[in-house]
């Protein structure tokens, strides 16, 4: 009831992390081919967090290069308040 998430060694069971992996897996299986068919057979939890976390940099990579100049949305804007008007909807 208050598994932290994503799993950590200290706070979530080995029975619990292995179930969390095959679940993964079969979205994995579904949603990216190319990279589950690249797993090695002798593939390990640790292995397959760094294949998924490369994955993952890449694409954020790719989207960066990709949305170059585009301006981040870092905070809240400094916009003054009252200087709004409330609309009705």
């Amino acid at each position: 009831m208050g598994s932290k998430f994503p799993p950590e060694n200290r706070s979530t069971s080995s029975l619990c992390r292995a179930r969390f992996v095959n679940d993964f897996l079969i979205l994995l299986r579904q949603e990216m081919p190319a990279l589950f068919s690249s797993l090695p057979a002798d593939c390990n939890y640790t292995e397959l967090k760094r294949r998924v976390g490369e994955e993952r940099a890449a694409v954020k990579q790719s989207v960066t290069e990709t949305l170059r100049g585009w301006v981040a949305n870092d905070g809240d804007g400094e916009f003054i308040l009252r200087d709004l008007e409330p609309t009705a909807i």
